[in-house]
């Protein structure tokens, strides 16, 4: 076998693509371009040095033109066995001076191809042949990096660009299991190759050690200045996940740090629109976590405006038979929103409404296509394409599904496509973008009496604003028979768990010592270390908690027959694991809040399922509440037997669409009239 690296050199095969005398010489002629530009030098200077570098160029044609020559001349000697071992040498240097001379990848292809044919055991032609390919052809990419990694797992540029590749095609999964066969060790000190790896094990929900890992990122690349744009975009990133992966791990205080951090870099950096966009998202969504400012939240808000700046640049026509309704969203999938929207989806008028959906995602979900609505894809459109796409179809009322959640297109509504732009479902504050006027909650969630602000005018409607159809259970689970050791169920995002609300349950497992605390986790992994983690914040032995890992929609499912009270979240309430207990008829305890829209979704779905007495005021009673039903277990077995109807009874379909609907007409025979009242502060349906 040929070796044309050692199993652990590293190399850089972007050197390879600079001819190799342009590389020496280069810098001299960029010397002479600029003498002449700041000299304003008279045209046959110019004529002079561009004829140069034209000579250069011819003379580099034809030398690639000779060396080729020589090669396939070689190459058929190899395939008659009419060459000697010096011949064949020349065969591999010859091709390789030619791989590191042009630019033109399908020379390479053809190089390469023949080298591999002779040489078929010899990875680093199967490396070079996939990082050539990389940019223009993954998928064939991605097929050489795999065959150099199966003949040579330890070439640590092969290694990151394979497991590159894999991320990239949504094979994370996979960079995990390399990893657990043949251990990547020392070759994580490579920054670039943990990048990936973090990043696999992020998307893969695998935490262990995986903060400790990111920091150690961001520690070895703050040795050196970012200059180029990928490195500030880079060191943004850096920051951002870190923020993530603390809030995961419910440390938010770590998190705002963070995230702050990234935000000032991006703006710092000057980085891409789409980026700052980011890093806004992640500030902002932070705070429904915490008990926040709301002056201050909403002056943050109000940044988008600098971003997305209101534009009023279509016209409209406003006559039609139906109402034209459009849905826009990156969750047309199975994520949580889907609950919510798709049963309104299935139940809207088709007389009287005409619905489109514009999903910003690869694919949607096929229980959306089943519906026969008008879809149509704006995940690799512009902010000016979508628009026009949405305006194209005269959209009467667009709605907005994100709010700052991932891959939202707040940039489409600053166009306004549509002269009705409304906020709904999938975040719990204000956008804080003018061009959005309206937005839809109730008059538990959103109080009369609250501070929180928003730039959007409220429509309330009379009750929940949510309509809930589960879309991972066809039929609610059987809860158990309450037993003396009573089961408390923290299953919401653990990211919600704030030190406020750890600091109550502490209180609660103090006051009733017949209780275990059930807590899901965020992660398929570290379980002992998030073990200890709650231990330490409670103040209990280990028998005290049931630790579940990350399961999946069976496995989840299972937990409500595991416990017999939920414990709510606080400040940010649950809203899909609510409605999951109450369908399944376990019973709910939460706070209510009047400041915060995010600490009040429970309350409105218990107080308009009738089951106001679940629903406190402050922690003490919040306690009490919990403590009085760990001593009366018949009580609890009362709940679990009708919760689930008076639930099922709330989310009452045609009262809901009702309600909706005439919400939406209204909207619309306003604008049709010329009407719509920019002094109106909020709407009573």
């Amino acid at each position: 076998m040929v070796c044309l690296f050692a199993s652990k050199t590293k190399c850089n095969p972007s050197f390879l693509f600079l001819p190799t005398n342009f590389a020496k010489i280069s810098p001299f002629f960029v010397v002479i371009l600029y003498v002449l530009l700041i000299t304003n030098a008279d045209s046959s200077i110019w004529f002079a040095y561009l004829s140069i570098i034209y000579y250069i160029n011819i003379f580099k044609v034809y030398k690639i033109y000779l060396l080729m020559n020589d090669f396939f001349i070689l190459y058929e000697k190899i395939k008659a066995n009419t060459i000697d071992n010096n011949m064949m040498h020349q065969f591999i240097n010859k091709g390789m001076e030619i791989y590191e001379m042009t630019n033109d990848i399908s020379i390479k292809e053809s190089v390469l191809s023949k080298l591999i044919e002779i040489y078929p055991n010899e990875p680093a032609f199967y490396y070079y042949m996939g990082y050539s390919l990389k940019k223009i052809n993954p998928s064939k990419a991605l097929f050489f990096l795999q065959k150099s990694y199966e003949i040579n797992p330890y070439n640590i540029e092969n290694l990151i660009d394979y497991c590159d590749l894999l991320h990239e095609f949504g094979n994370s999964r996979k960079v995990l299991e390399l990893n657990e066969k043949i251990p990547f060790g020392d070759y994580l000190k490579d920054v670039r190759l943990l990048t990936v790896f973090v990043n696999c094990k992020y998307k893969e929900y695998y935490f262990k050690d995986l903060l400790k890992y990111l920091l150690y990122i961001i520690k070895e690349k703050s040795k050196t200045p970012a200059i180029i744009y990928n490195d500030k975009e880079w060191k943004f990133s850096n920051y951002l996940n870190a923020g993530h992966i603390y809030s995961f791990l419910s440390d938010h205080d770590n998190s705002k740090i963070y995230t702050e951090k990234a935000f000032d870099l991006c703006k710092k950096y000057k980085l891409d629109k789409k980026i700052i966009f980011n890093g806004l998202s992640n500030l902002l969504a932070l705070e429904d976590y915490t008990y926040h400012n709301q002056n201050n939240h909403y002056t943050k808000c109000l940044q988008i405006n600098d971003l997305y700046p209101n534009k009023k640049q279509y016209s409209f026509y406003t006559n039609h038979d139906k109402i034209r309704i459009g849905y826009i969203s990156s969750d047309f999938s199975s994520h949580a929103v889907s609950n919510f929207i798709l049963p309104i989806l299935k139940n809207h008028n088709r007389e009287h409404f005409e619905i489109h959906i514009f999903y910003n995602q690869k694919n949607i979900w096929e229980k959306y296509s089943d519906l026969n609505l008008h879809t149509y894809s704006i995940f690799n459109l512009s902010t000016e394409q979508a628009a026009d796409l949405i305006n194209s179809f005269e959209i009467d009322i667009l709605f907005d599904l994100n709010g700052y959640t991932e891959n939202s297109r707040l940039d489409i509504f600053s166009l306004n496509p549509s002269p009705i732009q409304i906020s709904f479902l999938g975040y719990p504050n204000t956008t804080g973008l003018d061009a959005i006027q309206y937005r839809i909650t109730d008059k538990i969630a959103d109080n009369n009496d609250s501070l929180q602000k928003y730039s959007e005018k409220l429509i309330k409607m009379p009750k929940c604003f949510l309509l809930y159809d589960s879309i991972n259970q066809d039929v609610p689970i059987i809860p158990r028979k309450t037993k003396d050791t009573i089961i408390l169920g923290s299953l919401n995002n653990e990211k919600k768990n704030s030190k406020e609300l750890l600091e109550t349950w502490k209180k609660i497992l103090e006051v009733c010592p017949n209780t275990k605390l059930l807590i899901k986790l965020v992660a398929y992994d570290d379980l002992i270390e998030r073990q200890s983690y709650y231990m330490n914040k409670l103040n209990v032995s280990k028998d005290r908690l049931i630790m579940i890992t990350k399961v999946d929609n069976d496995g989840y499912n299972k937990l409500f027959s595991m416990v017999d009270i939920l414990l709510d979240t606080f400040p940010y309430s649950g809203t899909t694991t609510t409605c999951n207990a109450l369908y399944n008829s376990i019973p709910v305890v939460t706070m209510f809040n009047k400041d915060y829209h995010a600490h009040n979704v429970s309350s409105s779905l218990l107080i308009n399922a009738g089951l106001d007495e679940l629903v406190c005021d402050d922690i003490n009673q919040y306690i009490n509440v919990v403590k009085y039903l760990t001593i009366n277990p018949l009580k609890i077995d009362e709940y679990k037997k009708m919760i689930g109807e008076k639930f099922k009874k709330s989310m009452n379909v045609h009262e809901y669409m009702v309600s909706y609907e005439n919400i939406l007409k209204n909207l619309y025979n306003n604008i049709r009239n010329d009407i719509l009242d920019d002094n109106v502060i909020e709407i009573c349906i």
